[in-house]
């Protein structure tokens, strides 16, 4: 069944928002993130569409770290604060299965070395502990 959004426009200038607020600087950032095609973000964000698959919303959710119930009771919301307090609320929901960000300065060497290094214990540790998803996002 597919997930309607009332006010397409509305919801797109939110999750533009809540993506900006959650330190996705661009639209392909949000896609890398959510794992979803560039084309998909780009739908979202500029309200093309009043329906999505319920996966779309899913992993749309799990991007913005935040649960794919808060998204569909955006999507069906009929008050619409101005997008940056919604965005925030959205923000505000606690994050699905205890999700967690870290942020790693490199200040000296190679930081590519650092990064490949991490990208390798990430896929190590998804290898070993089922249900486990991480992923590195390239700096904004």
């Amino acid at each position: 069944m597919a997930v309607t959004v009332r006010h397409p426009a509305w919801f797109g200038a939110v999750i533009r928002q809540a993506m900006v607020l959650r330190g996705h600087h661009t639209q392909a950032d949000l896609a890398v993130a959510s794992g979803l095609s560039v084309n998909s973000v780009v739908n979202v964000v500029t309200g093309a569409r009043d329906t999505y698959r319920p996966s779309t919303i899913e992993h749309l959710a799990h991007g913005l770290s935040v649960p794919a119930s808060a998204l569909v009771a955006l999507a069906a919301s009929t008050r619409r604060p101005d997008p940056f307090t919604a965005a925030a609320d959205l923000l505000a929901q606690p994050a699905p299965h205890g999700g967690m960000s870290f942020v790693i300065d490199v200040d000296a060497g190679d930081a590519s070395v650092v990064e490949a290094a991490l990208a390798a214990v990430l896929a190590s540790l998804e290898a070993t502990l089922p249900g486990l998803r991480a992923r590195l996002r390239p700096p904004g």
